[in-house]
């Protein structure tokens, strides 16, 4: 068992510190910073609704709206191309994985569906 300090936030800190302090403990990696852990990972299929310089927006079918972070490790694919993130347009249908690090999501493997 983890100890109730890994698993729940201080009330002087935010939900996602507790949480990577879970994640953390659990890899028994006690060297990585907790803005580095990641404490979740997920995907989502949708549209491009907008990319600025360092995020991609999308649109899931059910209309929840995603923010995912671009960072050197996010890459875009079609048709087992690379395709720069930056370059995607509005509209775009795509299926995102993303890690939820820090309390942001950011994105990994963006393949374009169309």
């Amino acid at each position: 068992m983890i100890g109730l300090e890994a698993v729940q936030a201080r009330e002087d800190e935010a939900w996602h510190q507790g949480a990577a302090k879970a994640a953390r403990a659990f890899k028994q990696n006690e060297s990585v910073p907790l803005d580095k852990v990641v404490i979740a990972t997920g995907t989502v299929d949708g549209r491009v609704t907008r990319v600025d310089r360092g995020a991609l927006h999308l649109r899931d079918n059910e209309g929840n709206v995603y923010q995912l972070r671009i960072d050197k490790q996010s890459r875009g694919r079609r048709q087992g191309h690379n395709v720069p993130l930056r370059q995607l347009e509005e509209g775009t249908q795509v299926r995102a994985s993303f890690d939820l690090v820090g309390g942001h999501s950011i994105a990994r493997d963006v393949e374009i569906r169309r």
